[in-house]
């Protein structure tokens, strides 16, 4: 259901900005494109948002389905999240504005058992980073943070792991929220998803501009 919401906000969002720039591109159009051919100057200018923002749409969505074709991962506009870290776990999350996730292991949640302090409690994180085949869970609201080694499978509290917690207390690893962690995930094919889909756009609005201008030199010069 969420995901539908999603969708229909950004298309009408895209719908309004639309709107708004090709009010604006076909009043400046008229202003400044001179009295010669004005009502073609300004039906171009104000396409030409409408161009742009709907290439931004379907680029934007083809880099997302590829990226989570190829990198196995969700598309990223629904309300729930996955990563994936080292040997086969995984990260999940719901976005129900709290940014809480969970890791799982063969569709199972990692627990952390202690019977010294007598608690058994799934891995869930508010923060978290991966270094090599180590898995960093911090939980801000009840203090459970732990390491986890995904080759041996074996997780321990935080505090146990001295070298672990040196190396964050002397700014060696830095902790992410899971946010910036699923940006992290993704951030490579997306800025070259972005890079094309720019290029796209401003090849589509230079012919888009050519051929307009094209007719309007051929209709110039007939008698």
């Amino acid at each position: 259901m969420m995901l539908f919401v999603n969708i229909l906000f950004i298309l009408g969002f895209a719908l309004l900005l639309a709107w708004l720039l090709g009010v604006i591109g076909g009043l400046m159009a008229y202003v400044l494109g001179g009295k010669r051919k004005r009502k073609r100057k300004v039906f171009l200018a104000a396409i030409s948002p409408a161009v742009a923002i709907g290439i931004w749409i379907v680029g934007s969505f083809v880099t997302m389905l590829l990226t989570s074709v190829i990198c196995d991962i969700d598309l990223g506009i629904g309300d729930s999240w996955v990563a994936h870290l080292p040997n086969g776990y995984k990260l999940y999350s719901i976005d129900d504005n709290t940014w809480h996730g969970y890791i799982t292991c063969d569709d199972q949640k990692v627990m952390i058992s202690d019977d010294e302090l007598r608690f058994d409690v799934s891995a869930d994180v508010t923060n978290i980073q991966v270094v090599g085949d180590t898995v960093i869970g911090i939980n801000q609201d009840n203090c459970v943070n732990f390491v986890l080694n995904t080759s041996k499978k074996s997780i321990t509290l935080l505090e146990n792991d001295k070298r672990i917690s040196t190396m964050i207390d002397n700014g060696q690893i830095k902790i992410l929220t899971l946010n910036e962690f699923y940006w992290e995930s993704r951030k490579i094919p997306y800025m070259i998803g972005t890079v094309i889909t720019l290029i796209v756009i401003i090849l589509a609005l230079f012919l888009l501009w050519k051929i307009g201008l094209y007719s309007l030199k051929k209709e110039s010069n007939d008698p």
